[in-house]
């Protein structure tokens, strides 16, 4: 029996994106239209409920492909997302039809969200890199500091980021959640 997840995930059709873009210089960022990235998607989805969940106002903190957006918005919830300009990921989100939002996360600088969310996603995240290295404890504490003043009560956290996200790193991606006021470190 097919999902609903699944049923969103077939109506998506990026031929004509995926030919426009089809240079040697977009072969690297091709690798996201695999059905890889669509399946990870949809874990997370599922990971944190949110195909079971009443309607949610989520933020997603560097949106690439906007893969897991997009199944949120179809499952319901009103979802903002954020991430660099770049023409194929400009592309894609636009042909998904959400507008992208400038945020631009720093170190020690307070965030410009717009409003307060249910939930707060930054899946493979790259803020967190730096000139000489990524983020250290207090760098993290800031960030996790200005991120509750953008927090609903009961909200959600999900962020993963590459292999030396964290202070926390030991090898791997390793997840931060949050939920009603504790994080939790997977």
């Amino acid at each position: 029996m097919k999902t609903k997840l699944h049923e969103i995930v077939m109506s998506m059709d990026f031929r004509g994106i995926r030919y426009d873009f089809n240079t040697v210089e977009n072969q690297y960022m091709l690798k996201f239209f695999d059905p890889l990235y669509v399946k990870r998607a949809i874990n997370i989805v599922e990971l944190l409920g949110l195909h079971k969940k009443k309607k949610m106002r989520i933020f997603d903190i560097g949106s690439g492909f906007a893969y897991f957006p997009y199944l949120c918005r179809e499952l319901g919830h009103d979802v903002v997302i954020s991430d660099t300009q770049e023409p194929l990921y400009d592309a894609v989100t636009k042909y998904l039809g959400f507008e992208k939002i400038s945020l631009t996360v720093r170190a020690f600088e307070k965030m410009n969200m717009p409003g307060r969310f249910d939930c707060v996603t930054a899946l493979k995240a790259a803020f967190h890199q730096k000139d000489d290295g990524d983020w250290g404890s207090v760098e993290w504490d800031f960030f996790y500091s200005d991120l509750r003043e953008h927090l609903n009560p009961r909200a959600i956290v999900y962020i993963t980021g590459s292999n030396s996200m964290d202070p926390y790193h030991r090898s791997g991606d390793k997840q931060h959640l949050f939920n009603g006021g504790h994080w939790k470190i997977k």
